[in-house]
C-alpha cells in the first residue's frame, strides 16, 4: 500500500510532491490511498494532480477527513473508491482567479474567456467517475456563483463518496488491502517529502 497524505493549501509544491510520488510508483498492484484535508488553492495545481493521479494503473482510493474544498475536491473525485468521514465537508463553487495587476479591456476579456475555459474542465471533472450531482446543484455553484456546501449524507446521496470512513482497519480489511509491505509517502505542503518504510 502507498498512502499519500494532502494537508493544507493546493499549490505547485504540493502538485509537484505527488508527481514524485506517482512516478516513484514502480508496482501496477499496489493500491494508492489518497488522505486528504484541504481549504483547495490553485486549480491549475489541482489539475495536474487529478491528470497524475487518475492516470495511475493502479487501484486509488481517496480518502476525506474534515475538509475537502474548492480544487480539492476535484483531486477526491478521482478516486475509484471514495470514503468521506460522518463529520466532513465537501465544497464546490466557481474557479476564482486574484488579479495584482492593472488591466486594460481586452486583456480582462482574456481572463474572463480563460476561467470560463477553465470552469468547463472543472465541470467536466465533476461528471465523471459516475458522480451525479443534480444539475441544479450544480448550477447553483458553478453558474451562479455560490458555494455549494454538502455534507457526508449528500455525498454518498450523490455519488460523490462511495463509503463511510469509520477506521483504517475496516477500510484496509473492506478493500483487502495487505500492510505488510505498506510504504507511507507523505506531503504536508509546509513540509518536505517524508518517507518512512
Amino acid at each position: 500500500m502507498i498512502k499519500i497524505k494532502i494537508w493544507g493549501n493546493i499549490t505547485e509544491k504540493t502538485s509537484s510532491l505527488v508527481e514524485n510520488a506517482v512516478s516513484s510508483i514502480i508496482d501496477e498492484e499496489e493500491p494508492v490511498i489518497l488522505v486528504i484535508n484541504s481549504s483547495g488553492g490553485i486549480m491549475n495545481d489541482a489539475i495536474i494532480i487529478y491528470n497524475l493521479l487518475s492516470g495511475l494503473p493502479n487501484p486509488l482510493i481517496t480518502v476525506t477527513m474534515g475538509k475537502c474544498f474548492s480544487a480539492a475536491t476535484l483531486i477526491f473525485n478521482c478516486g475509484k473508491k471514495r470514503y468521506i468521514t460522518k463529520h466532513s465537508e465537501y465544497m464546490i463553487h466557481q474557479p476564482s482567479l486574484i488579479l495584482s495587476n492593472a488591466y486594460n479591456f481586452s486583456e480582462i476579456k482574456k481572463v474572463k474567456n480563460h476561467l470560463a475555459y477553465t470552469l468547463n474542465i472543472f465541470k467536466k471533472y465533476y461528471l465523471n467517475n459516475n458522480i451525479n450531482i443534480p444539475k441544479k446543484k450544480l448550477d447553483y455553484a458553478f453558474k451562479y456563483g455560490n458555494d455549494l456546501y454538502l455534507n457526508y449524507k449528500e455525498c454518498l446521496k450523490y455519488d460523490i463518496a462511495t463509503n463511510v470512513f469509520k477506521s483504517w482497519n475496516e477500510l484496509l480489511k473492506k478493500e483487502n488491502i495487505d500492510t505488510t509491505k505498506e510504504k507511507i509517502l507523505l506531503f504536508e505542503v509546509s513540509d518536505n517529502l517524508i518517507e518512512e518504510e
